[in-house]
């Protein structure tokens, strides 16, 4: 604030007090303000072990312009008890294994010389444990493909996609542990998305990653601007005329266990939902036949419970004499041939006996290249049906 005092002139022949004429002197002095916080800080960011929270300050006013700092606190319900977290004073916050199933919100002190303001920002929603997939718990796969996440390390994306009005392909990862069906539909717009890749998730050095490079065998996944859902949850749709994809990266003998879901959308006879083939012939067969699921390696076969139009789930364990087969949960011991196996072949039988394919839907299919045991066995089915509620 300037204060201006005007004082009368003084003459050079009388440097007198009296004869002081208009002489401007102009006093200088700051005033201070306090610091305000004009807007609360917020949080952004998901609220779950190992993710990462980031804090934006809110705006301050003051004189000089305050500094501000930043503290993150945690509590049991969100309202109140809340506590600093000891050395969490960044922008930025990894959520660790203690702030499971607590609430955060970040502290806010601005300060100059005339004193301090505090703000703090909304609560999160309650923190949500690490993410545990199915390949995390059963680890060991040798080929995993789902529209889920299925191991918590997987950096990969979902599944490759190709736009049918302009042929052009992207891929597309996962949000929020699923398919990211927002990437998918945005990419896709009103056209028509078809499956190129299906990206394998294990943590094999090599993926072995299912692939169809020809257009018109390529299986659906977006119709007309929107994905295709299985129980509100997307699925790959095979047309059960030239639809199928493939890995030949695959080579073992017996004993192997796989878990495949999947729907058959035909009453047709003798249509492969997953063939594993080898170089001399039919190694395995998913298919109905006369009315049965059937399950083959080689020449030795299964018939499993009364066909239907359901999502199922098919689990078996092919060891031989030792072999165990299961339809929703509900199991039988068989003894299968021990047919090798260097191929799969999703919605075909596969090489060297080609051009039958089922009209299906898929969501998941994983692949051990071992006897994964009951326990295991059982644990894996339930993990599948609990996220895709496909039995009781």
């Amino acid at each position: 604030m300037a204060v201006e005092l005007t004082l009368p002139t003084i003459s050079p022949q009388a440097m007198t007090l009296e004869s002081v004429g208009p002489i401007t002197l102009v006093l200088g002095s700051v005033i201070s303000i306090a610091p305000t916080i004009t807007t609360n800080p917020t949080i952004s960011g998901t609220a779950k072990v190992g993710e990462t929270l980031t804090a934006t300050a809110g705006d301050t006013t003051g004189t000089p312009p305050p500094t501000s700092t930043l503290q993150w606190q945690r509590s049991d319900n969100g309202t109140s008890g809340w506590s600093d977290i000891s050395g969490a004073t960044g922008t930025t916050y990894v959520l660790v294994s203690a702030d499971e199933s607590k609430y955060l919100r970040v502290e806010q002190t601005a300060t100059n010389i005339e004193g301090s303001a505090t703000a703090t920002s909304a609560s999160t929603s309650q923190v949500q444990p690490a993410f545990t997939g199915l390949l995390d718990t059963y680890s060991g796969a040798a080929a995993a493909y789902s529209l889920r996440l299925l191991r918590g390390d997987y950096e990969g994306n979902c599944i490759r996609v190709r736009r049918l009005d302009d042929n052009a392909e992207q891929n597309i990862g996962f949000r929020n542990n699923e398919l990211d069906t927002s990437a998918l539909t945005t990419f896709c717009g009103s056209s028509d998305g078809f499956v190129v890749t299906w990206f394998d998730q294990s943590d094999n050095e090599t993926p072995n990653n299912l692939t169809q490079s020809t257009a018109s065998s390529q299986p659906k996944i977006v119709s007309e601007g929107s994905v295709i859902l299985e129980e509100e949850k997307p699925t790959l749709e095979f047309d059960g005329i030239n639809d199928f994809m493939l890995s030949d990266s695959i080579s073992s003998n017996q004993p192997i266990s796989f878990f495949h879901l999947r729907r058959y959308r035909t009453t047709d006879q003798v249509k492969n939902a997953l063939t594993l083939s080898n170089d001399t012939g039919f190694a395995w067969g998913d298919y109905f036949d006369g009315g049965k699921l059937r399950a083959y390696f080689g020449s030795t076969g299964s018939t499993s419970a009364g066909y239907n139009t359901n999502r199922n789930l098919w689990s078996v364990i092919a060891n031989g004499s030792n072999s165990t087969i299961s339809l929703n949960g509900s199991s039988t011991e068989e003894s299968l041939g021990n047919s090798n196996i260097d191929q799969i072949s999703l919605g075909r039988r596969g090489a060297p006996i080609q051009g039958v394919n089922a009209a299906i839907n898929c969501q998941e299919l994983v692949l051990y290249l071992s006897d994964v045991g009951t326990t295991n066995f059982e644990g894996i089915e339930t993990n599948i049906n609990d996220h895709y509620s496909i039995y009781e």
